[in-house]
């Protein structure tokens, strides 16, 4: 199965000029809720892109997942 990542907006958190990105990790638990972290940040959409693709890349464990998160004023 292919995923691809992608970047979801949440707008009017920040009070930056410019927008940033962070990569979320996720990770599943059996009985309790989900445990995100960020596991990286940039400014820029294209490196965002290309760390969240490399971190899908080399995650072998199933219960963890990556997500694509733009700050934006």
């Amino acid at each position: 199965m292919t995923t691809y990542l992608r970047c979801d907006i949440i707008p009017g958190i920040n009070n930056r000029k410019d927008n940033m990105y962070l990569i979320i990790k996720q990770t599943d638990f059996n009985n309790l809720d989900p445990m995100y972290t960020v596991e990286d940040q940039t400014t820029s959409l294209a490196s965002a892109e290309k760390k969240g693709k490399g971190y899908e890349l080399i995650n072998e464990d199933k219960k963890v997942q990556f997500h694509c998160v733009e700050l934006k004023d």
